[in-house]
């Protein structure tokens, strides 16, 4: 008996224009970004497309210039599809960055997400933000317990990570001694904000000392640690 098309392939009874085309505003959420990245194939001239845009957001990053780049091709030759990936590289996304064809292009630029992230941020972040770059554990933490440590109340810590949540620094997730709760954690954009924090406190403890000799500068130190208890 002989195999009919349709025995290996799902082939719909109808099939329309938006069939054949991906719409950007509906892949880059969660959900729909990893339908996407399940089913893209990287080819070597996709590669050094993605080299070129992340130089693209780089350059601009670091002159403070805006750039802008033409995309072009033909009906559904994968515009948005590019642009969905390359959104998902730019936010971070581990789904993307694991990509084994990308990673190369994520190791020339992997301080572009970071310090888009910050561009993004800069305004928004406030020093009551740094609550959670102090008091958050790299492991985790429950919103009860940073608000202790913090000396806040569960609401207000409750709004300070909702922002910070929706600006991609952290995730709840079901806390792994008890199912009812939940509890936060770093993403990995987070986790270089962490790290960029702490570089910034070294930085400015040491200007502190330069500025104003070691001995005056521990004294500070003492009387701010003192203040904050």
């Amino acid at each position: 008996m002989s195999t009919l098309l349709s025995d290996v392939l799902d082939i719909p009874e109808r099939a329309g224009a938006e069939d054949y085309v991906l719409r950007l505003t509906d892949s880059v959420g969660d959900a729909a970004a990893q339908r996407t990245l399940d089913d893209y194939v990287v080819t070597p001239s996709l590669v050094e497309a993605f080299d070129r845009a992340m130089g693209l957001v780089a350059e601009s990053l670091t002159s403070g210039i805006s750039r802008g780049a033409f995309l072009t091709g033909s009906f559904g030759s994968g515009k948005s599809h590019f642009m969905a990936v390359l959104h998902a590289l730019l936010r971070h996304d581990p789904s993307a960055r694991a990509k084994a064809e990308l990673q190369p292009v994520m190791a020339r630029n992997d301080d572009v997400p970071l310090a888009l992230s910050n561009l993004a941020a800069r305004g928004r972040l406030s020093a009551s933000h740094i609550h959670i770059t102090r008091h958050l554990a790299q492991g985790g933490a429950r919103l009860t317990e940073l608000a202790q440590r913090a000396n806040m109340t569960k609401q207000a810590m409750g709004k300070l990570v909702d922002q910070c949540e929706a600006w991609g620094l952290v995730l709840r997730v079901p806390d792994a001694h008890d199912a009812r709760a939940r509890s936060i954690v770093f993403t990995p954009v987070g986790l270089s904000w962490l790290q960029a924090y702490r570089q910034a406190v070294v930085q400015a403890q040491a200007e502190l000392r330069t500025a104003v000799g070691t001995e005056v500068a521990t004294v500070m130190a003492l009387g701010l640690e003192a203040y904050a208890a």
